[in-house]
């Protein structure tokens, strides 16, 4: 046997494989590094698309589903309500109208309508102001859980009704009574929602994220219309007009059109 001629063969041998498997790492970390420099950053695609917004909050990771199911008031509570008409049809509604109109001035308007919500209404400082309704002279609130709001249902909210003179006239109300579910769950950052709101192409080019709030929406109702469950939910109002709602456990965008 050639020993020379073996040992040349197996000094090729290892030196083939050598030079394999380093092309192969070079493959390898040629492949890692594209991937890097191709996948953007959840804020570059959005800086790429010119969509802006403010500083993104910052909630506890973790959240629970709620239940709510609406607030009997009693004729005791609201025998108290002074110079206020309540008819009782429904005690899960409170429909009144004001004996005495109660004036807004403009100068004083929040102050004022603050002070009429410590006066005449139960529990008011459990609510928030939502919107103005200039068409229809209502202004809209809507009830609050943790300081966070309950979005967009008609069973915990409040809307007073003006006259002509910008002064109140009556008001309806509704209410939950809510408890939590014992399990907790992971909440979505901000930022991964508003990433989803994009993928979908809901947010268009220019678009300026003006509100970023975490708060609650209803997704499933029980037997009853009074009966909901509440889940974590991100809001968020783009160039001040525009709403859209993530569920902020599962990740999906709310249509609120499919759940009427």
């Amino acid at each position: 046997m050639d020993w020379n001629k073996t040992k040349t063969i197996f000094i090729i041998t290892f030196l083939l494989l050598d030079i394999f498997l380093i092309y192969q790492f070079l493959e390898m970390r040629n492949n890692n590094q594209l991937m890097i420099l191709t996948e953007k950053t959840i804020e570059e695609n959005l800086a790429a698309d010119d969509i802006t917004y403010d500083k993104i909050p910052e909630v506890e990771e973790r959240g629970k589903y709620l239940s709510g199911i609406s607030r009997l008031f009693t004729e005791e509570e609201l025998a108290k309500l002074a110079d206020q008409d309540i008819p009782i049809v429904d005690t899960t509604i409170v429909e009144s109208t004001l004996l005495t109109p109660y004036p807004l001035e403009e100068a004083k308007f929040d102050f004022l309508l603050n002070q009429f919500f410590n006066e005449y209404i139960i529990d008011g400082d459990k609510y928030i102001f939502w919107e103005m309704d200039e068409e229809l002279d209502q202004i809209i609130f809507y009830q609050l859980y943790n300081d966070k709001v309950i979005y967009n249902e008609e069973n915990s909210s409040i809307i007073v009704q003006l006259n002509d003179l910008n002064e109140i006239i009556s008001y309806k109300q509704t209410m939950l009574n809510i408890e939590e579910y014992e399990k907790e769950e992971e909440i979505i950052p901000a930022i991964k929602a508003l990433e989803i709101l994009h993928n979908k192409n809901l947010l268009k080019f220019g678009s300026q994220i003006t509100e970023i709030e975490l708060g609650y929406y209803s997704i499933v109702p029980f037997t009853t219309p009074q009966s909901k469950v509440l889940t974590p939910t991100w809001q968020f109002v783009v160039n001040d007009k525009e709403n859209y709602y993530v569920n902020a456990f599962e990740g999906k965008v709310i249509d609120e059109e499919s759940l009427e």
